[in-house]
């Protein structure tokens, strides 16, 4: 593969990460308590969520497999 799609690549990846982070400071927005408010166990789980799809997403990068999209829900 040349050049020009490993830095085509590389500038998809920046605009990607650069949209993830912008989408996660809009989060942490919501826990501003003057307009919010979460319990712990909603924090708690929101955090589990996020994380499992980050840690399934570093997966992704070393391994072949392919698994379905997950949609996240409070539990109760």
């Amino acid at each position: 593969m040349g050049a020009v799609f490993f830095l085509a690549l590389r500038t998809l990846h920046n605009k990607i990460l650069g949209k993830v982070i912008a989408e996660i400071e809009k989060l942490q927005k919501l826990s501003n308590k003057k307009y919010y408010t979460c319990t712990t166990e909603q924090v708690n789980e929101m955090f589990g969520a996020i994380q499992t799809a980050l840690d399934e997403a570093k997966v992704s990068f070393t391994s072949d497999t392919v698994e379905k999209k997950k949609m996240f829900t409070f539990s109760a």
